[in-house]
C-alpha cells in the first residue's frame, strides 16, 4: 500500500527536513555532511552513500518500460556502470537487463567505491574482477511511477541509504519520492536468479547457431505498431501468437490468433544487416509489443535461434546504454 505523505512525515524526519530547507543563502557554505540535490536546489539532510543523476524523459521511459513486466526491479551498482534487472512476475516468460556506463550518468556517487577509486589498478582483469566483486545489489519497487509528474526541464536524482534506513529518495524539481529498499544478501534467491540469467543472456549472444539480424529503429516501431493493432479485441491478450521468419533477405511477421492470420514483412533498406543462415520462431505477440513503448533512436539488433529465447538488443545514448530485453520462444502446440 502506497503511503500518504502526512504518513511519512512521521515515519521519518526526512521530509520534515526538505519542507524547511531552501537553496542555501551562504553559497560557500561548508556542506560536506549534507546532501544536495542539483534538481531541487534543496539540502536535505540525511545519510546516503549513493547517489544516481540522469535526464527526466530517460527515467520515466526506461522504468514505465520496465514496470510493464511489474514493479519489482533489481539495481546492480559497480564501480564503472549500472546494471537494472526485470524478469516479468508472471510467468517468468521474458525479461531485461539495462546496463549504463558511469560514463553515460549526468552524476554517479558511491561512496563504497571512493576508496577503490583513489588506488586504481593497473591489472584490466584485476579491475573487472573487483568491479564484479564489489557489485551493490538493491532491490526495488517502482510503483510510484504513476503517481509523479516528472518535469524534464530538471533532472532526476536518486539517493540511496542502503546502510542505515535501507531507503531511496527520488527528486525531481518540487517533488521528492522516498520508498524502502532491500539489500539483496547471498543467499536471496533473487540474487541467484539475476547472476544466473545475466550469465545466461550473455551466453545465448555468443552461440554460434544464433542468427544476429540489425533492423532499422523507425521501421521496427511502425511494425509493432501494425502488429498490435492487427490484434483485434475479440481475442484475449493470451491468443496472439507471433510466428516471426527471417529469410535471406526480408522477415516476415505472420500473426495467428482465434479470429484470423495475417502477415506484415520487413525487406530492402528496412534490414541493414541480414543473418547468413534462415530462421524462424515463435512468441507470444503481447510480449513483443510491449518493446515499441520505448522512443528508440538507435538501430535495433535482433538475436534468434529456434531452441533459444530471442533477443532483442539497442543501444541509447552514445552507445554506452545497452538494453537486451528477452523473451522465451513459444513451442508449437501449447
Amino acid at each position: 500500500m502506497t503511503e500518504t505523505k502526512q504518513e511519512l512525515n512521521k515515519l521519518s524526519p526526512f521530509f520534515e527536513h526538505i519542507n524547511k530547507y531552501d537553496e542555501p543563502k551562504d553559497k560557500n557554505q561548508s556542506q560536506t555532511n549534507e546532501m544536495i540535490g542539483k534538481a531541487s536546489n534543496r539540502v536535505l539532510n540525511e545519510k546516503w552513500n549513493i547517489k544516481i543523476q540522469v535526464a527526466a524523459d530517460f527515467f520515466t521511459e526506461i522504468f514505465s518500460f520496465i514496470t510493464e513486466m511489474g514493479f519489482n526491479t533489481i539495481l546492480g551498482l559497480t564501480q564503472k556502470q549500472i546494471k537494472i534487472y526485470k524478469l516479468n512476475s508472471a510467468d517468468n516468460t521474458h525479461l531485461t537487463y539495462i546496463t549504463i556506463d558511469k560514463t553515460e550518468i549526468s552524476e554517479y556517487i558511491n561512496t563504497d567505491f571512493m576508496l577503490n577509486n583513489l588506488m586504481p589498478t593497473t591489472d584490466i582483469n584485476e579491475d573487472e574482477n573487483k568491479d564484479k566483486e564489489n557489485e551493490t545489489l538493491i532491490y526495488v519497487e517502482f510503483d510510484m511511477l504513476g503517481e509523479l509528474s516528472f518535469n524534464n526541464k530538471y533532472p532526476v536524482d536518486i539517493y540511496f541509504d542502503t546502510k542505515e534506513k535501507n531507503t531511496m529518495y527520488i527528486v525531481n524539481a518540487k517533488t521528492i519520492e522516498s520508498r524502502r529498499i532491500n539489500n539483496i544478501s547471498e543467499n536471496d534467491t533473487s540474487i541467484n536468479t539475476y547472476k544466473l540469467h545475466w550469465n545466461k543472456v550473455f551466453l545465448y549472444l555468443k552461440n554460434e547457431n544464433m542468427v544476429h539480424v540489425t533492423v532499422n529503429h523507425v521501421s521496427l516501431g511502425t511494425v509493432l505498431t501494425s502488429l498490435e493493432k492487427k490484434k483485434t479485441k475479440k481475442d484475449k491478450a493470451s491468443t496472439g501468437i507471433l510466428k516471426i521468419k527471417f529469410g535471406l533477405s526480408d522477415i516476415d511477421f505472420t500473426i495467428s490468433n482465434e479470429s484470423k492470420s495475417t502477415s506484415i514483412q520487413m525487406y530492402g533498406d528496412d534490414i541493414i544487416i541480414r543473418g547468413l543462415q534462415e530462421a524462424f520462431i515463435m512468441l507470444q505477440l503481447d510480449f513483443l509489443v510491449k518493446f515499441k513503448k520505448l522512443k528508440l533512436i538507435n538501430n535495433v539488433v535482433l538475436h534468434v535461434y529456434e531452441k533459444l529465447p530471442f533477443i532483442m538488443e539497442t543501444k541509447f545514448g552514445a552507445g554506452k546504454i545497452k538494453l537486451y530485453y528477452v523473451i522465451s520462444p513459444r513451442i508449437e502446440g501449447e
